[in-house]
């Protein structure tokens, strides 16, 4: 018989980051998250609830008063049952709940994987001489843009590409900032077989069905899974499904994975800048759906000093027993 977990306790965590984070919404000094200590018999794990403030649809409270709702009433947990339940709350559960409820039965069902490959992220900030150098045997490279003039991103996607001893290639990712006209200009000013393809740069998702008309780099959607609850429309120049679990939920993970399986699409795994502790879940669902393709979690660096995967026991806060 399964063992059941004997208790689950909920603790605030805040993690500094280096120098303050710009994101295309926002400016963040630390990240903070709720960690779940899991806790049966004389082993125990942490999975992590971490919505991105500016892009998740809810608030950290609004996870911690959904946990409590979650586990009212639970006298007797198992892995079983855990996932039983996550099956059933499914459609109802906010996306970071249910993908830490998610990792907990990971954790039970997969606990030895593999940290998989890793594309290295440059922002405008990480361009200089020394970070390029460290970067030119990696066979790709994923490049924040965007948030630049296209002229001035375009002299940096050059001046990577033309670096001596590169030879890998460029995702570009835009965050919906690009119009076709951009794109099309981008086409046409740079080597156009170096990009791996433009990280859903449209502004507007519907011109994808033209992309053909403007564009000869091929494409992969990130911001519009978690914006449309549609499955994508196939094209033939959509190459990846840019996947951020705390940000889909569970649930439409898996059908999207199960969508990109059917239709021969990649399927890469992206941090929104969790800790160690999250980051460990991606590392899990990498290594089953991911194949060996290289994935956005380089974002460990951007805190201010290096963590490992258990929380610094000095920075927990209690905040309650769910079990």
């Amino acid at each position: 018989m399964e063992q059941a977990f004997d208790a689950v306790t909920v603790y605030r965590y805040s993690l500094p980051f280096a120098k303050p984070l710009i994101l295309s919404s926002c400016r963040l000094q630390d990240r903070e998250v709720l960690l779940l200590e899991w806790r049966r018999g004389t082993h125990s794990f942490w999975t992590e609830v971490s919505p991105l403030p500016g892009y998740s649809s809810e608030t950290l409270s609004c996870a911690r008063r959904e946990l409590d709702t979650v586990f009212d009433g639970v006298a007797y947990l198992s892995p079983a049952l855990l996932e039983n339940k996550l099956a059933q709350c499914q459609g109802d559960l906010l996306p970071s709940v249910s993908s830490t409820l998610a990792a907990a039965v990971f954790e039970c069902r997969h606990a030895n994987f593999n940290v998989p490959a890793v594309c290295p992220l440059l922002t405008a900030g990480d361009l200089t001489g020394a970070t390029l150098a460290r970067l030119v045997n990696s066979p790709v490279i994923k490049v924040k843009v965007g948030g630049l003039t296209l002229d001035e991103d375009i002299a940096r996607i050059s001046q990577i590409c033309e670096l001596p001893d590169f030879t890998g290639k460029l995702r570009l990712d835009a965050n919906q900032r690009w119009n076709a006209k951009d794109i099309h200009r981008l086409c046409c000013k740079v080597d156009v077989e170096r990009i791996e393809w433009l990280e859903d740069p449209l502004v507007v998702p519907e011109h994808y069905q033209q992309w053909a008309e403007f564009s000869t780099i091929p494409y992969a959607l990130d911001e519009t899974l978690h914006q449309n609850p549609q499955l994508p429309v196939r094209t033939d120049a959509l190459h990846a499904l840019i996947l951020k679990p705390t940000l889909l939920g569970h649930q439409r993970l898996v059908s999207l994975c199960d969508w990109a399986q059917s239709h021969r699409v990649k399927t890469i795994f992206s941090s929104c800048f969790e800790s160690p502790i999250g980051q460990r879940h991606l590392y899990a669902l990498a290594n089953i759906y991911g194949g060996t393709e290289a994935h956005g979690i380089d974002t460990l660096k951007y805190f201010s000093y290096l963590q490992e995967p258990q929380p610094v026991l000095d920075a927990l806060v209690y905040d309650g027993r769910l079990l």
